[in-house]
């Protein structure tokens, strides 16, 4: 598969994780090989890190790392040797943003995932989305304060069952979380 290809092939996944197409396109027109995918995802990636640092404000930082976290991610997409650790920075990146943007969120985990569990912390109950197989934490944006909120999907949260009604996604009603 040629870069150009490759990169067409990860538009949307991209596009769809928050990435500004306008720099994805930047990003992915210098590529000659996709070899060359992976690090230059990486310096993308370092460059929001170096923005969240110089951020005038918590929640531009936060925003950065989010972004940072974004582009980490993308990293991983082409098979290269630093792959592992465009992961691991993502996580991490992910992480500091939470902290910031959303302190109350947990990092869960267990056999065969990795996750963020983000809300209040005595929810009467939670709801556990699945986004496709293929997908990763960074790249599913759900929560009150995305632009694309889950209403706004069209994923209606019933008070009386608190199971989510979707035809578009998987979903777990009732699931209680205890620390």
């Amino acid at each position: 598969m040629s870069t150009t290809e490759f990169a067409a092939a990860q538009w949307t996944r991209a596009t769809g994780a928050g990435v500004d197409p306008h720099e994805y396109q930047r990003v992915t027109d210098g590529l000659t090989s996709v070899a060359d995918w992976g690090p230059a995802f990486l310096r993308t990636g370092q460059s929001y890190l170096q923005r969240a640092e110089d951020a005038g404000s918590s929640r531009s930082a936060g925003e950065y790392l989010l972004m940072a976290a974004r582009w980490f991610h993308l990293a991983t997409l082409a098979p290269y040797a630093e792959a592992h650790r465009a992961a691991a920075e993502a996580d991490h990146a992910l992480s500091r943003a939470l902290t910031v943007l959303e302190p109350g969120a947990r990092r869960v985990s267990g056999e065969g995932f990795t996750g963020w569990l983000r809300g209040p912390s005595n929810a009467p109950g939670t709801v556990v989305v699945v986004p496709g197989l293929d997908s990763a934490k960074e790249e599913c944006r759900i929560s009150q304060r995305s632009p694309c909120s889950a209403s706004d999907r069209g994923w209606h949260m019933s008070r009386r069952t608190r199971r989510l009604k979707s035809a578009s996604m998987l979903a777990v009603g009732r699931a209680r979380i205890r620390s």
